[in-house]
């Protein structure tokens, strides 16, 4: 296979453009931009797969895609299936409600290489009915660790919505959309908790009230400082939701509540960007009541960094996912051009642009609920709620050319007797310096050391040597 070189503003796509770099002067020159848009349904569900998947796929270390449905199966309590990134389908297990049922938030792989996972009502024993914690491996042999007890006698919650986090400490965080606290039988607005890895120890962290915010449908997210951060869809000052800090030890903080034209009843989990602030996304409310994404830094500064209008997507109920360019990437369940929602991309400043409207062509889905995944090929994978073949949701992959500087490089210099290169680099691509010492022609030879497999973000290269000729060109080459 031919390598594929690095063109500007094109992420993964086969180009046969050149970025070539002088040494005499350090001159840039690059052809133009190119690529489009291109979403490929991967796969239709059936009702016996499972359906109405509301939950995110997560890419496990076998490069294979993992999810649940919260609907269909055999029982009727949903699935856990794996997809390859050609769309080679494979039904794991079907849930039930004796070990737990109808998962509403996805799978994460674990340190150990176990998913993990929560389902949002039944489970094991007699205290079960609420939802349950559970383990599968890449098999799909489900094993439950904690079941929600569907009582008034223990304080635990009951109903998590989304997924769960695992934490630097190796246990894992989450939220119930409910409480039954017997003391205070009038505030079930939910709970914050971990849960260890083997299910022995769990330990109820928060139990919201009126003021703090509640029924929270987002999972947590672990921030650089080390305390997690998270969205309340109800409740507040306002009735429209907050947004709130809790550390490890449950001391917890209110950092905002939502109103007006902020946006109202966020329903996704946050994501942490290279700047350090927070992004996420209010399902409803703003300026077009169409829903908002918002900017908020870890002592509670808030910006409404974009209010959507229908036209865009409306209604985003998934969390953003960072791409390898800097950018958020998100879905909104309604909305678009044909009112069947949409794929987004904004800008940490704030700039919106719809990637993808859904009802754009036969079978594409309808009303995605649940965040992207980018891949290790740079392209973003997810699911819909509702459409597709079956009318029972789908599986879809979505290249699209990532946003500049993704491809560029964006910083040459000298260090001694080296040149140092940093290009914006997309996640998963092999990169490799070559160069040649004339313009009109000649052969490419490898820089020595000059590659490396990227995992998003700036990635510097060194040419390492004893000085250099008047002239030299450089490329990047993605390789195979």
């Amino acid at each position: 296979m031919k390598a594929k070189l690095v063109s500007t503003g094109v992420a993964c796509a086969a180009s046969t453009l050149y970025i070539f770099i002088f040494t005499l002067g350090l001159g840039l020159f690059a052809g133009k931009a190119m690529g489009q848009v291109t979403l490929t349904n991967l796969y239709s569900f059936t009702a016996i797969d499972g359906s109405n998947s509301t939950a995110g796929l997560v890419q496990g270390h076998d490069g294979y895609f993992y999810g649940v449905t919260q609907k269909g199966g055999i029982g009727g309590y949903g699935s856990a299936f794996v997809i390859s990134p050609a769309g080679s389908y494979t039904n794991l297990y079907p849930f039930s409600y004796l070990f737990g049922g109808n998962p509403h938030g996805g799978l994460i792989q674990g340190t150990n290489g176990f998913f993990y996972g929560l389902t949002f009502q039944g489970g094991p024993g007699a205290m079960g009915g609420d939802g349950s914690v559970f383990t599968m491996d890449t098999q799909g042999d489900l094993s439950p660790l904690f079941a929600f007890p569907g009582t008034a006698s223990a304080d635990n919650g009951g109903f998590p919505y989304d997924s769960l986090v695992q934490g630097s400490d190796g246990c894992f965080y989450g939220t119930t959309y409910d409480s039954r606290y017997s003391a205070l039988p009038v505030t079930n607005f939910g709970t914050i908790f971990r849960v260890s890895p083997d299910g022995s120890s769990y330990t109820n962290l928060h139990v919201f009230k009126a003021a703090d915010g509640g029924y929270s449908q987002a999972g947590l997210v672990q921030g650089s400082d080390g305390n997690f951060y998270g969205t309340a869809s109800g409740g507040g000052v306002n009735g429209q939701g907050t947004i709130f800090q809790i550390t490890t030890n449950g001391t917890y903080a209110n950092l905002h509540q939502l109103g007006g034209n902020e946006g109202a009843q966020p329903e996704s989990a946050l994501v942490q960007g290279n700047d350090g602030n927070f992004y996420g996304t209010a399902s409803a409310g703003g300026a077009n009541s169409c829903g908002t994404i918002f900017r908020i830094s870890p002592g509670g500064s808030f910006t409404n960094l974009h209010s959507l209008v229908s036209s865009e997507g409306s209604n985003p109920s998934a969390a953003l996912v960072l791409g390898s360019d800097g950018n958020f990437y998100g879905t909104t369940s309604a909305g678009g051009a044909n009112n069947l929602g949409s794929v987004f991309r904004i800008s940490p400043a704030g700039t919106l642009t719809t990637l993808y409207s859904f009802g754009s062509k036969a079978g594409d889905g309808a009303h995605p609920t649940a965040n992207l995944v980018q891949g290790m090929d740079g392209s973003f994978y997810g699911v819909t709620y509702d459409g597709g073949a079956n009318h029972e949701g789908t599986v879809f992959k979505l290249t699209a050319p990532l946003s500049t500087p993704a491809n560029r490089i964006n910083n040459i210099y000298y260090k001694g007797t080296n040149m140092m290169m940093t290009i914006a680099a997309v996640a998963g691509e092999k990169y490799q310096l070559q160069y040649r010492d004339s313009l009109v022609g000649g052969t490419w030879s490898t820089v020595p050391g000059g590659w490396s497999t990227s995992i998003g973000g700036a990635m510097t290269v060194t040419n390492s040597g004893n000085g250099f000729p008047a002239m030299r060109i450089y490329r990047f080459a993605i390789m195979p």
